[in-house]
């Protein structure tokens, strides 16, 4: 498997801007390069069959999407360039390195990897991932069109993905940062009061002489700690989970994946928003590739191939089975996911180019719906959050009330 390196090596040829004088060897320059190779040997060879002697090696590691430098913009920008090459005559392969030849700087740097695996007689899509700018389900379109040859049309059903892809995580990046605020605010109220309120009130006591009042207090305040911590130790479970289960989801291995993937579909709301939004993506790229005259049959094997949902998964393929062994296209569709708006539109279609504007309707339709579900996920977990501050400020409440009640009874 071909991963990305950075490569410090130093060398006697002076290559570009990006040669620094060595001072402790005179005549040589310092480099720092992307490699793209199966092994940090193979990275060694290539820089000493160029002359070079190599100083440091290093797997590059994969940055979350929200810290990747490069703008989405650019990358749907970048693909649709490709798809004008294409259609002047060039291979997807000579596409890109056209593409790459006429950029410089960082992004230059970046694209040089891919240019590499072109030149060494790697694949579009292999240098797609080299470069690692796209999500894995954009990386399997691309492949599947270079696997069918249908290039062209998979290019653009990859821009149509990717678009919808980088909208929906933008709209979730800004989801979860205003719940962790919300969250964070709550926690800390409960954590103020397990170290600072509630000792304060126990160390201060109430200033009476009846014991039963004494007794009432200490109980009261006894049943209070107790139902903060439950407050503060559910919450802190709660957070590590997400950590965690964050942490696997992003690390990508499809066991942990899929059972995430299975808890997160039962969650009210987002559970619905993950199925609408899922849908529409694949929805999206079957129409773009349709557009393209793709045969029905292999545009939903490549549009199955973007999905990153075991349930829509799961849809597809029943799709396909059903096609193939005769059923008509809209019964084959609806399959249990489609509503009967959408399964009456897909029967009025008469050919293909109907059925990809419908079916593009109807990933509109679903983005709105996905949209609307994510929206009301937020409010259901943001008065959640505000239930949990109250029932925090009643737990404190309820002693002040008692250490109230005895002062003013002595």
């Amino acid at each position: 498997m071909f991963k990305n390196y950075w490569g410090t090596y130093i060398s006697q040829a002076q290559d570009g801007a990006s040669a620094v004088a060595e001072p402790s060897h005179p005549g040589w320059y310092r480099y720092r390069k992307l490699f793209n190779a199966s092994s940090v040997i193979d990275v060694s060879a290539e820089i000493v069959a160029d002359g070079g002697v190599p100083l440091d090696i290093k797997v590059v590691k994969k940055k979350l999407p929200f810290m990747d430098k490069v703008s989405p913009e650019y990358k749907q920008e970048m693909l649709s360039a490709v798809v004008y090459n294409l259609e002047a005559g060039l291979s997807a392969g000579k596409s890109f390195v056209a593409v790459a030849d006429s950029e410089y700087g960082e992004i230059r740097s970046k694209l040089e990897v891919g240019v590499r695996v072109i030149q060494r007689g790697g694949g579009f899509a292999d240098a797609m991932r080299a470069i690692d700018f796209f999500d894995p389900a954009t990386i399997a379109i691309l492949d599947a069109g270079e696997r069918t040859g249908t290039m062209r049309a998979a290019v653009a059903a990859a821009i149509e993905h990717y678009t919808a892809w980088a909208k929906g995580l933008s709209g979730i990046y800004w989801a979860i940062f205003f719940l962790a605020i919300d969250f964070v605010g709550a926690w800390s109220s409960v954590a103020g009061n397990k170290w600072g309120f509630l000792p304060m009130m126990e160390k201060q006591g109430i200033e009476s002489s009846d014991p039963e009042k004494k007794l009432e207090f200490a109980n009261g305040l006894f049943w209070t700690n107790v139902a903060n911590d439950v407050l503060f130790y559910a919450a802190t479970a709660f957070c590590l989970a997400l950590i965690i289960g964050g942490a696997l989801y992003i690390a990508d291995d499809p066991k942990p994946r899929k059972w995430i993937e299975k808890k997160i579909s039962r969650v009210p709301y987002l559970g619905a928003a993950m199925r609408h939004s899922a849908l529409a993506s694949t929805m999206k790229v079957l129409s773009a590739l349709l557009a393209g005259g793709v045969p029905l049959l292999t545009a939903i094997n490549i549009a199955n191939r973007g999905a990153r949902n075991t349930e829509i998964n799961g849809y597809w393929e029943s799709v396909q089975k059903s096609i193939e062994s005769g059923d008509p296209i809209a019964r084959s569709f609806q399959s249990g996911m489609l509503d009967s708006t959408e399964a009456i539109s897909l029967a009025a279609h008469t050919n293909q180019k109907q059925l990809a504007l419908i079916l593009n309707r109807i990933a509109e339709r679903r983005q709105e719906k996905a949209r609307v579900a994510r929206k009301t996920f937020m409010w259901v977990v943001a008065a959640e959050s505000i239930g949990y501050t109250v029932a925090s400020i009643l737990t404190i409440g309820y002693v002040w009330v008692l250490q109230n009640r005895a002062m003013q009874g002595g």
